[in-house]
């Protein structure tokens, strides 16, 4: 039951002024359906709220992705922020972030953002070197990224993050510690460091697949990975998921993005807009993709659900041991054993021994721990042990 825990919501907000060469996430060009998506939005929210009881359910993280939210400006997500707050019961502890992209931000927005209740922002740095920005397609300069930082920290945000992207062709190790350096000029409370995929479908995949650019070599990408690590430790930023570090509170208490944590932990949430994805705790499902038919089935009074999945108990396990086996915390044994009935200590315990003799991963407190080493290999450790557990019942 989704009661049992508190409740995510995400909000895909799929508006851009211009599609990034790399980005594969659904969203549109086409800024006159802003109104439209708004009124479909306040339905979808008002049906869902029908069957996750105000009364029953606390909502304790809120996440405005995209596209680019904040393209819709103060007045919309304010207008959205109240329909939530009308159907939800929503923490007065809450994280409530919205993405912005630097290049498409006003600064009479922020205000707005925040009286709203909104209380992180993220942004789409990606880099402060403006050879490759352009080599990303993002609209916006290097000056505009540290414009955009500065206005956030000084009209109140007080938990701010950026995303930091390596393996950029032609990047050198330097202009990734220079990013990063320069990202930790402003004191951001959170930067993810994500190396750059080739999804298919995009124009930077087409472009590898037909030699107009060539991908930095697997060596490059993972002395990368290495270095944004240390650097980032060096500056205070403690890693707690492969690509995500968050600085430094007091002790051993730090920034982290609770909305992504849902995700790595299998808490449940709700997600509104096209091509959102919901999770239970068991169920999976998910909203059309195209915008014009999402908004046109919600007009009808039907929910824009275009398909869904149970997962069974196998899916569950694998689910559970991928997505913890990315955190710092790791996957938790005696836990995986009580929910599945499954002994995967035992089950594995070869693996561990060599995987701790050769320092991909560690035992502490009941706890299986990649090393960063590990989270290099972690796509491969994850199926070494799916592999062990599968003849487990």
């Amino acid at each position: 039951m989704v009661n049992e825990k508190k409740l995510g919501i995400y909000v895909h907000v799929p508006f851009c002024l211009n599609k990034c060469l790399y980005c594969d996430f659904y969203s549109e060009t086409d800024l006159s359906l802003f109104d439209d998506y708004i009124s479909a939005l306040e339905i979808e929210i008002s049906m869902h709220s029908n069957i996750y009881s105000i009364n029953g359910t606390c909502v304790d993280s809120i996440y405005f992705g995209g596209g680019t939210p904040s393209l819709l400006g103060g007045a919309r997500i304010s207008s959205v922020m109240e329909t939530l707050q009308r159907y939800f019961r929503i923490s007065p502890e809450s994280e409530i972030t919205i993405e912005a992209n630097p290049g498409a931000l006003k600064k009479a927005d922020l205000k707005i953002f925040l009286d709203s209740g909104i209380n992180r922002i993220n942004f789409g740095v990606q880099s402060f070197n403006d050879s490759n920005l352009r080599i990303l397609g993002r609209i916006h300069s290097s000056k505009q990224a540290k414009e955009a930082l500065e206005i956030s920290r000084i009209a109140g945000f007080g938990n701010i993050g950026l995303d930091i992207i390596f393996g950029i062709p032609g990047q050198t190790p330097n202009d990734l510690k220079n990013d990063l350096y320069q990202a930790s000029e402003f004191r951001p409370e959170h930067i993810s460091c994500y190396s750059l995929t080739y999804e298919e479908g995009t124009p930077f995949f087409a472009s590898m697949s037909k030699g107009i650019i060539s991908p930095l070599s697997d060596d490059d990408v993972a002395q990368m990975f290495i270095d944004a690590g240390e650097t980032l430790a060096q500056l205070g930023y403690k890693r707690y998921e492969i690509s995500n570090f968050g600085r430094v509170k007091e002790k051993n208490n730090h920034y982290y993005s609770r909305h992504n944590m849902k995700y790595w932990s299998h808490d449940p949430y709700l997600g509104f807009g096209p091509a959102a994805h919901s999770f239970d705790g068991k169920r999976r499902w998910w909203n059309q993709r195209g915008l014009k038919s999402w908004i046109s089935d919600l007009a009808s009074g039907r929910l824009a659900i275009s398909g869904e999945e149970i997962l069974s108990k196998e899916e569950l396990m694998t689910e559970t041991i991928f997505l913890a086996l990315r955190t710092i915390s790791g996957l938790d044994l005696k836990l995986f054993k009580d929910k599945f009935d499954s002994d995967i200590e035992k089950a594995i315990k070869p693996l561990i021994d060599f995987y701790e003799s050769d320092g991909f991963a560690f035992i502490d407190s009941g706890r299986l721990i990649l090393s960063e080493k590990g989270m290099l290999a972690a796509d491969a450790i994850t199926k070494g042990i799916l592999n062990a557990v599968d003849p487990i019942d």
